[in-house]
């Protein structure tokens, strides 16, 4: 049933939101189909389970998990409150949309480590007047959260500056970047070792220091798509 209804989610480009209202199995039922959205389409989930580790059902996307309180089963005095708070939410959201779209600038992702703060923040003053630098930290999700927005086709190029969690993921060849010139050659142990991978890049802990100089140069090689 879950599987069945990411499908038929996915064949519905007309959705503007979504609401579901669940027990457990509801809940697991539900979040993949949500977690199949594009983000930005507002997401409510009503649920049990809302007040524990909701990771597994949120994951890299922008789902609102409301805690039911009560039972979903029937209604009273809380559910019902509950409930309404849920559906004028997300008649809300519906209502008042913003759109991902309105800065015109070309996106680009960018995943941020402890360590690697200051050459994020140099990357992003040298890029932020031309692209619109979207930082994620790298910590799990924020990588997965990278990923989500690369497959929804909103980031033209990336740059990892963690400790190369999503490596492998640029290397997979998702965004058109030329090799890095100026940049230092990865170690043994890097990814961006592999010659196949040259046609991609990363910075990372074990390729490149963390100079602002090298992220700058680096990130300049971006080759943005037509929009």
């Amino acid at each position: 049933m879950s599987e069945a209804l990411v499908e038929y989610i996915r064949s519905r480009p007309d959705v503007d939101g979504i609401i579901g209202v669940g027990g457990t199995g509801g809940t697991a039922l539900i979040a993949p189909a949500m977690r199949a959205l594009p983000i930005g389409v507002p997401k409510v989930l009503v649920s049990t389970v809302a007040s524990g580790n909701v990771a597994p059902y949120v994951g890299p996307t922008d789902i609102s998990m409301m805690y039911s309180v009560t039972d979903v089963s029937g209604l009273n005095r809380i559910s019902r409150v509950v409930l309404a708070n849920a559906a004028h939410s997300v008649a809300g959201m519906v209502l008042n949309k913003v759109s991902a779209a309105a800065d015109e600038r070309p996106a680009i992702g960018l995943t941020m480590f402890g360590v690697t703060t200051p050459c994020v923040q140099a990357v992003t003053r040298a890029l932020e007047a031309d692209f619109d630098c979207l930082v994620f930290h790298a910590t799990g999700t924020g990588g997965q959260s990278f990923e989500k927005l690369a497959d929804s086709g909103l980031l033209v190029g990336g740059i990892d500056v963690s400790t190369t969690e999503v490596c492998d993921y640029l290397v997979g060849g998702v965004f058109p970047v030329r090799p890095i010139a100026s940049a230092p050659s990865p170690g043994p142990d890097c990814p961006m070792s592999d010659p196949a991978a040259r046609s991609t890049w990363s910075i990372s802990g074990r390729w490149t220091p963390f100079r602002a100089n090298s992220a700058r140069a680096a990130c300049m090689s971006i080759i943005p798509r037509s929009r």
